[in-house]
C-alpha cells in the first residue's frame, strides 16, 4: 500500500497558525488489490512526525515531484524499482527480436532481489549471452532452468556487480555502483552519474483512469508503479517504454 501526500492546502487564513490542523486520510479501493490512501494536510502547519507515522502504517509515500517539503519524508518515499526494470528488460528484448539477425551482444542485468524473473526470457532468446547479477540465486536458478528447457539457452548468475563489466550492455534500474563501467552501454530508468555511456528511455503512457493524478501533482508513471509494486495491481502485460526507437541510436 501507499499514501499520496496532498499538501495543496496552503491558504493563509487569519489566525491560521492557531487552528488545529488534523491530517485527513481518505481510502481509495482498487478492485483486485490492496487499497491506497490520500493524506490531506496543510503545507505550512503539518505535524511531520504524525505524517510519518501514518505513511509508515500504510506503506510508502508518493508526493508532487517538485515539492520541497518532501525532503522531510524522504525515508518513507516510494521509489519505482520493479516495474521499470521489467519494462527495460522487455523493451531491449523486443528491440532485438525485431532485428533481421540474432543479436551478437552480451547483456548483463542487475536484479539483486530477483523481481524481474518473469521477463527474462524475452531478453535471453534474442541476445547472444545473458548474465544476471542477483542475491537471490534460488529464484533465478528456477528461471534459468525454465529458459534452458524452453529455448536451450543458458543464463549465467553472479552476485558480483563487477562481473557485469565484461558485457556490451548493462540493464539496471539506475547506474549507481557502475561509475567505472566504460566498455559498453548502460540502459537504466534513473541516471545518477554523468557517464556518457548511460542512457535512459522515455516513460510509457500508462494510465489509471479511476484516479486524477494531475489534481495531486503526481507523476502518472510513478503512480502506476506504486499500484503495481505495493498494491499488487495487475497489468494485462508488461509494457515496453514508449519510444523503443531510441535504442536505434544507443545500441
Amino acid at each position: 500500500m501507499f499514501v499520496i501526500v496532498d499538501m495543496s492546502d496552503g491558504q493563509k487564513r487569519i489566525f491560521e497558525k492557531f487552528r488545529k490542523h488534523e491530517i485527513e486520510l481518505k481510502r481509495h479501493d482498487v478492485k483486485g488489490c490492496a487499497p491506497f490512501f490520500v493524506a490531506h494536510c496543510h503545507r505550512d502547519y503539518t505535524d511531520f512526525d504524525e505524517l510519518k507515522k501514518i505513511v509508515s502504517r500504510y506503506g510508502v509515500a508518493l508526493f508532487a515531484q517538485n515539492d520541497i517539503l518532501t525532503q522531510k519524508l524522504t525515508p518513507v518515499a516510494f521509489t519505482p524499482t520493479v516495474l521499470p526494470l521489467k519494462m527495460l528488460i522487455k523493451t531491449v528484448g523486443e528491440f532485438f527480436a525485431r532485428q533481421s539477425e540474432r543479436c551478437n551482444l552480451s547483456v548483463a542485468v542487475i536484479d539483486k532481489s530477483a523481481r524481474a524473473c518473469d521477463t527474462m526470457s524475452t531478453l535471453a532468446e534474442n541476445v547472444r549471452y545473458v548474465r544476471v547479477i542477483t542475491s537471490r540465486f534460488d529464484r533465478y536458478e528456477i528461471c534459468a532452468s525454465e529458459i534452458f528447457a524452453s529455448y536451450g539457452i543458458s543464463i549465467d548468475l553472479s552476485d558480483n556487480v563487477a562481473s557485469a563489466y565484461g558485457s556490451d550492455v548493462v540493464i539496471s534500474v539506475d547506474d549507481a555502483g557502475l561509475s567505472n563501467f566504460d566498455r559498453g552501454k548502460i540502459i537504466c530508468y534513473k541516471k545518477q552519474t554523468q557517464n556518457k555511456n548511460v542512457f535512459t528511455l522515455s516513460q510509457s503512457d500508462l494510465n489509471y483512469a479511476k484516479f486524477d493524478c494531475e489534481r495531486y501533482g503526481i507523476d502518472k508513471f510513478t503512480f502506476i508503479c506504486a499500484l503495481y509494486e505495493t498494491c499488487g495491481y495487475h497489468l494485462p502485460h508488461i509494457p515496453c517504454f514508449k519510444d523503443m526507437g531510441e535504442l536505434n541510436h544507443i545500441l
